[in-house]
């Protein structure tokens, strides 16, 4: 009779441990989902914040190249009227002009012979 018993308990064990390892691989299974799930939503969170990133460089970027482009403008006219002052000070004065040039052609020269 123990015997029996002993067998029937072994059986139900058995049972008990094969429904357990059943349960187990459910549960690894919906764990593996889950953590599907979550690795894809923080793909998608993570390509989201990159891609606004990515907008707000691309407009600091074009808002930089603007303001370059203003800046170079600026100093392209500045300096056509740096030119244009200059030639009219030369048809004005062309004697002064020559004297400053040659002054100026002699010092560089005199400059360029320490070294």
């Amino acid at each position: 009779m123990e015997e029996q018993e002993l067998q029937k308990d072994m059986e139900t064990l058995k049972k008990d441990v094969s429904k357990l390892s059943s349960d187990l691989s459910e549960v690894a299974e919906k764990l593996l989902e889950i953590g599907k799930s979550e690795t894809k939503s923080a793909a998608d969170k993570l390509l989201n914040e990159l891609r606004q990133d990515l907008n707000k460089t691309k407009s600091a970027t074009d808002k930089l190249l603007k303001e370059l482009r203003q800046e170079l403008d600026f100093t392209r006219e500045q300096t056509k009227k740096t030119v244009e002052t200059v030639e009219q000070t030369i048809q004005e004065k062309p004697f002064t002009s020559l004297l400053v040039a040659f002054i100026v052609g002699l010092l560089l020269g005199k400059l360029w012979d320490r070294k």
